[in-house]
């Protein structure tokens, strides 16, 4: 049998200015990520955090809290238990909206290098 070689495979596309573009692998796995940005970036500074971090991380990490102390008490709750568990959503809402400003801010920046990026090689030629 014959061995494959492990060229480094180049994809083209269209580039922001109709040009035809190679990629390798690690650019093309770029290039979808800010593919993606374009599309959550659409959604706005202040719903994206609200979204993506307060909600969706701190009802993800409060679900699991509960789940795990339900486990380890074997489903018996009380008041004490309740109020911890609200002290943990307030907590991990403080948290989310945290991580969700960071994730836009590093999302952010990713995609601005990326576009000077493409315009410094676009300026130089």
């Amino acid at each position: 049998m014959a061995k494959k070689s492990k060229k480094k495979e180049f994809k083209k596309d269209s580039a922001s200015e109709g040009e035809s573009v190679k990629r390798t692998p690690a650019q093309e796995k770029e290039w979808i990520a800010i593919q993606k940005w374009e599309k959550e970036r659409e959604m706005g500074r202040n719903k994206y955090i609200l979204i993506k971090g307060t909600l969706s991380w701190s009802l993800l990490t409060t679900s699991i809290l509960i789940l795990l102390t339900m486990l380890t008490n074997k489903f018996s709750i009380n008041q004490e238990l309740l109020w911890y568990f609200l002290k943990m959503f307030v907590l991990f809402i403080g948290i989310g909206t945290l991580f969700g400003i960071a994730s836009w801010q590093l999302s952010e920046n990713r995609y601005t290098k990326y576009f000077i990026k493409i315009k410094n090689k676009n300026t130089s030629k």
